[in-house]
């Protein structure tokens, strides 16, 4: 409602309001506009309310505490209404002219500024009006919901990072092995990983072709002594389960007798399972392979028995997000 309609002879009280603003004076005509705006504003009538509100600043009234309140009530219906939202933070902003303090201008200015998606200038505006009044609940409410978005968003951007160097590392790694093929059997550096203990061994040179076995009677030798570590004296080549985790989080239990050529293979897609309604069960073969975290390889060795079921149970709730 931009302009009370013309036609008022059914309604008494738009006929008074609209002689108002010939025959009153412009901050009378203008009080009475935001005290009608407001009544309707507590019935939730917000379009009704913008208009009332719009007509008290269209009689240009000389008292700025006045026009600061139909400024920031116009805003607020705006807010409401979800629409014209840039020009309802160019109508608050007027409102910060007249009055830089005005709590109200500040708090729904940043509200209008969260809908924008600007959201550290909407931080910036709650600040503000936090300086002036630190017990604020709306405003404070504001800066939790905010800084919880921009938490949530930096979370995404640093995944998002994170997924973008494995894929560079992925990449390199591929082109090592690329020029490689044509040379010799490829090499990897790859990471054991004892859970267990929280201790690791690096190997540089980890050949395709050769078997888990081979590799891990070389760490492990069977006339060997023990591990410092090991104080139960598990980890012998005999009693070792090794687990290899897909980029899909598919967790791979490995044979002694594999070769990482064998586990490349094996690893390239995962078996994903689907449901509905009317098609029933499916199995579907999607695109995988072996997770790369920092330039290495790694697998998980677990003595067998109570400790490898209790890596696997804690992987699997780990992984579907019901670790407790």
């Amino acid at each position: 409602m931009t302009f009370l309609p013309d036609d008022t002879s059914s309604n008494e009280q738009l006929e008074a309001l609209q002689s108002l603003i010939f025959d009153e004076e412009p901050n009378v005509a203008a009080l009475n506009f935001k005290d009608h705006g407001n009544d309707c504003f507590k019935e939730r009538r917000y379009r009704d309310a913008l208009g009332f509100y719009t007509q008290g600043i269209s009689v240009n009234p000389d008292d700025n505490v006045l026009l600061e309140a139909l400024l920031c009530n116009r805003a607020a219906c705006n807010l409401e209404l979800r629409e014209k939202l840039r020009i309802c933070y160019t109508r608050l902003c007027r409102a910060l002219g007249i009055n830089p303090r005005s709590a109200k201008a500040l708090y729904r200015s940043a509200k209008a500024l969260v809908k924008l998606d600007r959201l550290n200038e909407a931080l910036d505006a709650c600040n503000r009006c936090l300086g002036m009044d630190e017990s604020n609940d709306a405003t404070r409410d504001l800066v939790a919901q905010i800084k919880k978005t921009l938490a949530q968003r930096d979370a995404i951007e640093r995944e998002k990072q994170r997924r973008a160097k494995e894929k560079e590392e992925e990449d390199n790694i591929l082109k090592v092995a690329c020029t490689a093929r044509h040379l010799t059997q490829i090499i990897f550096p790859v990471l054991l990983l004892y859970p267990q203990y929280s201790t690791s061994d690096f190997i540089k040179s980890f050949a395709e072709h050769t078997t888990f076995r081979e590799q891990i009677e070389v760490v492990f030798p069977a006339d060997g002594p023990p591990a410092n570590w090991d104080v139960k004296r598990e980890y012998r080549i005999g009693n070792l389960s090794v687990y290899a985790v897909t980029r899909r989080k598919m967790l791979l239990k490995v044979g002694l007798k594999m070769t990482l050529a064998d586990l490349f293979l094996r690893a390239g897609t995962s078996k994903v399972t689907t449901t509905g309604p009317s098609a029933g069960t499916k199995h579907m073969a999607e695109a995988d392979g072996l997770e790369v975290k920092d330039g290495c390889l790694s697998f998980v060795l677990v003595p067998r028995g109570n400790v490898e079921q209790g890596y696997v149970d804690t992987f699997k709730a780990n992984r579907d997000g019901h670790a407790k």
